[in-house]
């Protein structure tokens, strides 16, 4: 069930649109709230180990990065990562990273950080929360929070400035690969973990 809410969840179509003039981030809310908490925790399981296998091959195609895109392993934020760069149909670079914290919630560090554009964006099917911020022009990222110390972090990058009115559409390829991640991860018996 969860699979077929993340899969139309993310089936926006078409590859990377071109972006048009950029619109205002969304507000900001104080970030000195604390995190909401998890209420059915999710275990990142061994993911950590390879974030690769959390965006699948249907959902970079779907979101213009093709069906034979190879994921780049590398570290960010100390944590293993895993990144995707291609072209948006204006030819201007893109990229898609997924960051797996294994110790440690990005979300509640979201939270407590002074993020510019932060806005918390509720929860995957009332369980795991969400929030959105946008580190610079062109960059946005989205954070769930598995249980008080796991997460993950996905960010979408591009050379033009965002577009939209919530963070929803102005993320829309970080937006749908989190929740199509999350099916990931919530899924091992269908997608089984790296061992």
């Amino acid at each position: 069930m969860v699979l077929a809410v993340v899969a139309a969840s993310s089936c926006s179509g078409g590859s990377v649109d071109s972006p048009k003039p950029a619109t205002t981030p969304p507000t900001a809310v104080s970030t000195a709230q604390a995190a909401p908490t998890v209420r059915a925790a999710v275990s990142l399981g061994t993911w950590w180990k390879n974030p690769c296998g959390l965006i699948r091959d249907w959902v970079l195609a779907d979101q213009g990065f093709g069906w034979s895109n190879q994921g780049r392993a590398h570290q960010a934020d100390g944590e293993p990562a895993c990144g995707w760069a291609a072209e948006s149909a204006d030819k201007s670079p893109v990229s898609l990273d997924v960051v797996a914290y294994a110790d440690r919630s990005p979300l509640v560090e979201a939270y407590r950080a002074d993020l510019p554009g932060f806005k918390p964006l509720g929860r995957v099917d009332a369980n795991l929360p969400l929030a959105y911020f946008e580190e610079r022009s062109g960059v946005c990222s989205v954070v769930v929070g598995l249980s008080q110390n796991q997460g993950i972090k996905v960010t979408f990058t591009g050379s033009r400035p965002l577009e939209g009115e919530t963070p929803q559409t102005r993320c829309a390829v970080g937006y749908s690969a989190t929740l199509a991640a999350v099916g990931v991860i919530r899924s091992p018996d269908v997608i089984p973990p790296p061992a």
